[in-house]
């Protein structure tokens, strides 16, 4: 099959519906994941849409109810989203999402803490939820990046990135290494790419996370860390110097192969220590 070359954005860029569609020709955090996954599959799903997104997952619906409380009212929530006792799998309602008693429940105790809490109280001016761009010669099939940060702030020579999370970790150590997978430092990482070049005023960044953690017992705990330039400064280097170009460079797209003259050994005993 011929792959579509479209390196125009056709369609402005201005609704969170346009940013998680094909017609968005940026290039994004998710779909730099994909594109680590698999080249087709990174392909057919981003360039010619014969692998179009499935149906959002519980954690992706209950991180866009918790989202749109926060940043859009108690009002917006419930025209967005609704308890009921059985959910429509099959044929879900197109108009709103349809949540469980306890997921709706459950959004609702994590927002009411939230909103209380003096690290949201103190991002009142802050530039929410904004698409961000930066326009790049990325080939035949993207026009450049985007990102859109939850929370950031120019303040004289600085900028605060500031995300909005929930999680199954709240130790400090443990959170270290779900940032690392759910590539949260590489997001950030793309966020100061892009507001860099557009802010050359800019000359330090602050990474920060906010949110709360998924206990099982519904108690509700917030947490609020500030995340490691030296680890976000790895994976802009990374973006830059070997994701955008090889993405920029590829033609083939094939499916990922393997072979064992390249496999690796893992469990070695010196990764241990």
């Amino acid at each position: 099959m011929d792959i579509p070359k479209n390196n125009k954005q056709l369609v402005p860029l201005t609704s969170e519906e346009v940013y998680h569609s094909l017609d968005n020709r940026y290039l994004t955090n998710s779909r730099m994941g994909d594109w680590l996954k698999c080249k087709n599959y990174f392909k057919e799903r981003h360039i010619t849409g014969e692998r179009p997104n499935g149906p959002a997952t519980d954690a992706l619906k209950e991180g866009s109810a918790l989202d749109t409380y926060i940043f859009h009212g108690e009002d917006v929530f419930n025209d967005k989203f609704r308890a009921v006792k059985t959910r429509n799998i099959k044929n879900p309602p197109i108009s709103y999402t349809e949540l469980t008693q306890l997921q709706y429940d459950n959004c609702l105790l994590r927002a009411n803490i939230l909103v209380k809490q003096q690290a949201i109280i103190d991002m009142k001016g802050h530039t929410t939820q904004e698409i961000i761009t930066l326009d790049m010669d990325l080939g035949n099939h993207f026009c450049g990046v985007c990102a859109m940060p939850d929370w950031w702030k120019i303040e004289g020579d600085t900028c605060i990135i500031s995300d909005l999370k929930t999680s199954m970790e709240m130790n400090e150590a443990k959170y270290h290494w779900h940032c690392v997978d759910y590539k949260y430092y590489r997001q950030v990482a793309l966020m100061r790419m892009i507001i860099e070049v557009n802010h050359p005023e800019i000359k330090n960044f602050v990474y920060r996370h906010v949110g709360i953690w998924k206990d099982k017992e519904g108690i509700g705990i917030p947490f609020a860390f500030y995340l490691s330039e030296e680890q976000v400064n790895a994976y802009y280097d990374d973006i830059k110097k070997n994701i955008l170009p090889a993405i920029k460079a590829e033609t083939e797209f094939l499916p990922k192969s393997v072979d064992w003259k390249s496999a690796p050994t893992i469990g070695e005993l010196k990764d241990e220590y």
